[in-house]
């Protein structure tokens, strides 16, 4: 893997991270995984149809977390072959996703798109309002704090006999012999519990260059040994794994039950072997 350079890091960074996403672009890396590929594995789930048909004609959808463009499109398309219409989508995210797609060239699907914080809907979605919520590996981009308040906040919205579509990857594949703390201390640099990327621990931009040309493309042990961060190119952000059973335990705490658990092997942005998992969940 060719690391980065700090040039390309002080790129807008936001537009790098979508980018992935979206196939017309030079930055476009089609081994991450997609909410079509997720839709695609769920289809594996002998019980798929009976949990499907359970729901309304007329359904109502959140997104906590808005990557891939045309995600929305892919559920619809999904929901067709169960007789079901999707009536409404609201999605929610940090990034100014609408601006980032236009400068990118791509189009958006027709939803209600809230720039904010995914783990805190209270202005966007009232309680027991929603069918479907859908969480595609939005939980690796969060310390395990916030993706507890990402679940607990996906039960309150969604309606007693909605469905929960939660997808992660977990850390059984990978391995690290340091822990973040110790390799950005060696640089200089001191860690921030619940940092969420190379450019919230840098003070001045020659710390930021170090970090980006020593730490870019590693997996590092987090705060608890069991979990690992892995830091993306080029923008440096970090995804956070730990053991598939304390995902589990956080969603069933949240107040879910994994009806289905379906597992595969993929690859990484740095071609690493990892587990991802596709759960689909219903409120207790």
């Amino acid at each position: 893997m060719n690391l980065p350079t700090l040039a390309s890091v002080e790129l807008k960074s936001d537009d790098h991270f979508v980018a992935r996403y979206v196939a017309s672009s030079e930055h476009h890396l089609p081994k991450l995984p997609t909410f079509a590929n997720s839709i695609d594995v769920f289809k594996q789930s002998e019980g798929i149809a009976t949990v499907f048909e359970s729901l309304p004609k007329d359904v109502s959808c959140l997104f906590q977390g808005y990557t891939a463009p045309y995600n929305s499109l892919t559920l619809e398309h999904f929901l067709n072959n169960f007789g079901i219409k999707l009536k409404s989508t609201l999605a929610i995210d940090l990034l100014d996703i609408p601006g980032i797609y236009k400068r990118l060239g791509v189009s958006m699907p027709e939803m209600k798109f809230v720039q904010g914080d995914a783990g805190d809907l209270t202005n966007c979605a009232d309680t027991s309002s929603i069918d479907i919520v859908i969480q595609d590996f939005i939980l690796n981009c969060s310390p395990t704090v916030f993706a507890h308040r990402l679940l607990k906040e996906a039960r309150r919205v969604l309606k007693p006999d909605g469905i929960a579509m939660v997808s992660f990857t977990d850390s059984s594949c990978l391995r690290s012999s340091i822990s973040i703390r110790e390799a950005v201390n060696r640089l200089g640099v001191t860690w921030k519990p619940n940092a969420s990327g190379l450019t919230e621990l840098a003070d001045t931009p020659a710390q930021l260059k170090q970090l980006v040309l020593n730490l870019i493309g590693s997996t590092l042990q987090g705060d608890l040994e069991d979990h690992l961060i892995f830091i993306t190119p080029p923008e440096g952000r970090f995804e956070f794994f730990q053991p598939l059973s304390n995902t589990i335990d956080l969603i069933r705490d949240a107040g879910f039950d994994v009806v289905d658990l379906q597992r595969s092997v993929g690859r990484d942005a740095a071609d690493l072997l990892c587990m991802r998992n596709r759960c689909l969940l219903r409120p207790k």
